[in-house]
């Protein structure tokens, strides 16, 4: 069976539609699956395709260091709100952060449903618990902002009040 390699199949998939190629791109690079070159080796291939002027720019964002699809789709609106780019895995104070914006001193963790389940409740509730403890230190140590962004936050219909929200306003 003829299939295209990672890299082809990332630009292909680029060329049709961003958010999920900003996804996969960013799990490609994190798992080793293809590296920047092979990226931009297959871009280049591209030349004159439809949509390889947006494969370029949406490859050009991915980056091995986002944990999770909600933070690409997060860097991906923030990219195209003219946000600064966030500094991903942010080490302040002891802890990692999601994304950081020093320059606006704004800390951003992507809040998916999945680091908080566990097979009891009380499970759940001591992961809330920690979660808490954990960005009332923040707060208190750093005096930055510490925002939460939800899936439903970054879908279209709610990006420009979850953009506002993240600039102070």
């Amino acid at each position: 069976v003829r299939v295209t390699t990672v890299a082809r199949t990332l630009v292909d998939l680029a060329r049709h539609d961003r958010r999920d190629a900003i996804m996969a791109a960013d799990a490609a690079l994190r798992e080793h699956l293809v590296d920047r070159t092979e990226i931009d080796r297959a871009v280049t291939g591209a030349r004159g395709w439809p949509g390889v002027r947006q494969a370029r720019a949406v490859l050009a964002l991915a980056d091995a260091g986002a944990e999770s699809p909600l933070e690409s789709l997060l860097r991906l609106a923030m990219h195209d709100d003219d946000f600064p780019a966030p500094e991903l895995q942010f080490e302040v104070a002891g802890y990692a952060v999601d994304l950081a914006i020093p320059g606006w001193g704004l800390l951003i963790e992507a809040d998916g449903r999945q680091k908080y389940l566990g097979p009891s409740d009380r499970r759940v509730d001591d992961a809330l618990w920690r979660e808490k403890r954990r960005e009332q230190a923040l707060r208190r140590i750093t005096r930055w902002r510490v925002e939460r962004v939800l899936w439903e936050d970054v879908e279209p219909r709610n990006w420009p009040r979850t953009a506002a929200r993240l600039r102070g306003f």
